[in-house]
């Protein structure tokens, strides 16, 4: 079972990469129309998306790697 805060974690990767690809779409979109200001939309989007998926990785990231290691038995040697 994952922590409550895993779940969170995961649930804002989805809501934001959904909403995030959405607003990419309808920049394409647009820019097909022919609005040029359409392109600055899908960098800043294209920015926000790598962005999100970077620092939610982070996060991610320190809270597995701070979490309390597992008691193991070392490996024996057999040198």
């Amino acid at each position: 079972m994952q922590p409550r805060s895993a779940s969170g974690l995961e649930r804002v990767w989805s809501v934001s990469g959904i909403a995030l690809q959405g607003l990419l779409l309808a920049g394409i979109y647009v820019a097909f129309v022919g609005w040029k200001p359409s392109a600055w939309i899908m960098i800043g989007t294209l920015s926000a998306i790598v962005t999100g998926h970077i620092a939610l990785s982070i996060v991610a990231y320190r809270r597995t790697m701070s979490r309390p290691w597992p008691k193991v038995a070392p490996l024996q040697d057999d040198d």
